[in-house]
């Protein structure tokens, strides 16, 4: 049969008894803005947990916000930047000086109204990326992400690459304040094949 369907791939199993702290599960994100979060998990029949958060990558034996002995199962974070990625780390505090490993899980806020001009020349944005609040579509084989060659004025560029004549990739800015018929637009583009 040329039908191979889903396959899977397991590796280093391990069965162990369950640690006497349960670390928190189903960490959630809801009323998400531009500048703060409500996170949620399951209490697991416990009433006390610490939280950390901080920008995406961090590290949470040195860096970060930290929040002790939650009494509920929900907090909300504020003061957060808009169009930023987070990692939020929460443990269970089971009382006696007894705490659960961390559970990690990360989510983005929502991107704020750009206001004009924009210039992007996507010098502070990750290789193999898009900046912050900008999308991309795409339709087919093609790409589109930083590399480190190609710019006019910095070494960055933004670089779409089209898979096939019928594929199609689309760059979209971040929502801007003005009328799309006030706005003018001008790049450099290079092109090869």
């Amino acid at each position: 049969n040329d039908d191979w369907g889903t396959e899977a791939n397991l590796d280093d199993i391990q069965i162990d008894l369950l640690p006497s702290c349960i670390p928190p599960q189903n960490i959630n994100f809801t009323s998400v803005t531009t500048n703060s979060a409500t996170v949620t998990w399951d209490a697991g029949g416990q009433n006390l947990w610490n939280l950390k958060y901080g920008t995406i990558g961090f590290d949470p034996n040195f860096q970060g916000t930290l929040i002790n002995n939650i009494s509920t199962n929900s907090t909300n974070l504020s003061s957060l930047l808009s169009g930023t990625s987070y990692d939020v780390y929460i443990q269970t505090n089971c009382g006696s000086g007894t705490l659960s490993s961390w559970t990690k899980k990360g989510f983005t806020t929502i991107c704020s109204i750009f206001n004009i001009p924009i210039n992007e020349n996507f010098s502070n944005t990750p290789i193999n990326s898009i900046p912050n609040c900008w999308a991309r579509v795409i339709q087919g084989w093609g790409e589109a992400y930083v590399v480190p060659w190609g710019g006019n004025n910095t070494p960055n560029s933004m670089n779409m690459r089209l898979g096939s004549y019928y594929d199609t990739v689309y760059l979209i800015t971040p929502e801007i304040n003005q009328n799309i018929e006030d706005l003018f637009i001008s790049f450099d583009a290079y092109t090869h094949a």
